[in-house]
């Protein structure tokens, strides 16, 4: 059934206040990586409401599981994965299917080394952005056990990395979602999780962690979360109502309600009709930040299954910088695009000019509060990347961003 969603067409029109420009690029290949945040630190000495704010850079990636579904050869693919991270910068990235599981080098058991996925994610971007003083910290290190010969020992470089050691307490373990920050630019304030209902023995959670800008002191939420996948919208919706009290439960810290970003991997696209678990959130007032126009129904291989994004006011120009590769999928292990229809890569739906104007399809999500003053949404994508299909990613999902005032 189709959904008139005028009420989240306005949220959004707040949120970015974007006109469309018929100034926009033309070329068919994606944006290279992280390419907005320009447009987002100019808006501060554009739009002077923006002066007092904090901007900082929030990320989602599902860099999915080293054993989702059978051996996924993590080792072959986690250079890339740190890679866009570390050419990113954000200063927090929610991860799903941070695996807590110890890495195989190779597709044996006999190859385990005594480091758990996540953990081995977050030193291969250390790796790439250690020496600015970028050092990335999980808000959470719990686990439901540690090695005794762990190669999280407490130590980086050689020297002492208090932030590197494994934690042993199950019930403090948020299985494989993970926040990630980067303790050069913010400090965690508090952090922790709960389970959400799950309908198989794959635990679902919700992570959420506090966080301080250290040059402003401005304090924000980044809340992270995995939805069910073979199951009806009506559960995953029962999941959300779950997660979003949650958040709102740990969002109010001294007194204040804080500006907060809930994010992750929802597992149902834009495209899907019917009430969804992101319109739980919409009617509650949160905002999706790319946006996302729900009258347009999508029907078959026509311009309307390319779901366009909600209409913006025209309050800020250059509205095409603000939606970097929005038009490609951020679930990549498809070869459905918006740009293109299925198969035919010689007569697009569209013209390049407008892809920016458009979405791909999107089951990974930032939402963020009516107080956060997000300037930009960015699908990052591999180099090489063209007509809306990403060129060998290094997941299943390609990870999102936004650069956001807080």
């Amino acid at each position: 059934m189709s959904i008139t969603r005028s009420v989240s067409c306005l949220l959004a029109a707040s949120l970015f206040g974007v006109a469309l420009s018929a100034s926009t690029p033309t070329a068919s290949a994606a944006t290279a990586g992280c390419a907005a945040k320009a447009v987002a630190v100019g808006d501060r000495t554009t739009y002077p409401e923006l002066a007092s704010k904090a901007l900082v850079g929030v990320a989602s990636y599902n860099i999915k599981g080293q054993h989702a579904g059978g051996w996924t050869n993590w080792p072959a693919r986690r250079n890339a994965i740190a890679a866009q991270i570390a050419n990113c910068l954000p200063d927090v990235v929610g991860l799903q299917e941070a695996s807590d599981s110890w890495v195989w080098e190779t597709n044996s058991v006999s190859s385990a080394r005594r480091i758990s996925q996540y953990e081995n994610a977050t030193d291969e971007v250390n790796e790439r952005t250690g020496a600015t003083g970028d050092l990335y910290v999980p808000a959470n290190r719990y686990r439901d056990y540690c090695s005794t010969t762990a190669e999280w020992n407490g130590r980086w470089q050689g020297q002492p990395a208090p932030w590197r050691q494994c934690l042993t307490d199950a019930s403090k373990n948020p299985y494989d979602n993970r926040i990630l920050f980067n303790s050069r630019t913010v400090r965690l304030i508090s952090q922790g999780f709960s389970n959400l209902t799950h309908s198989s023995s794959t635990r679902r959670t919700v992570a959420w962690a506090i966080l301080e800008q250290k040059a402003t002191g401005r304090r924000f939420v980044v809340a992270d979360t995995h939805l069910d996948l073979t199951v009806s919208e009506a559960y995953r919706v029962m999941q959300m109502k779950q997660a979003r009290a949650v958040v709102a439960a740990h969002r109010v810290y001294g007194g204040v309600s804080l500006p907060t970003f809930l994010l992750g991997d929802f597992n149902v696209s834009r495209y899907t009709e019917g009430t969804t678990a992101p319109d739980v959130l919409t009617a509650a007032g949160w905002v999706d930040i790319v946006g996302n126009d729900r009258r347009v129904k999508a029907t078959g291989t026509n311009v309307g299954w390319c779901r366009r994004r909600a209409p913006q006011a025209p309050s800020v120009p250059s509205a095409a910088n603000r939606f970097v590769n929005s038009v490609y999928n951020t679930f990549s292990n498809t070869t459905y695009s918006c740009t293109y229809p299925e198969g035919n890569s010689a007569k697009p739906r569209l013209a390049s000019s407008l892809w920016w104007q458009y979405n791909g399809i999107a089951i990974d999500y930032i939402f963020v509060s009516w107080g956060v003053r997000a300037r930009t949404w960015e699908t990052v994508v591999p180099a090489g990347s063209v007509n809306g299909i990403a060129k060998s990613p290094p997941s299943d999902h390609n990870m999102v961003m936004t650069w956001a005032y807080v």
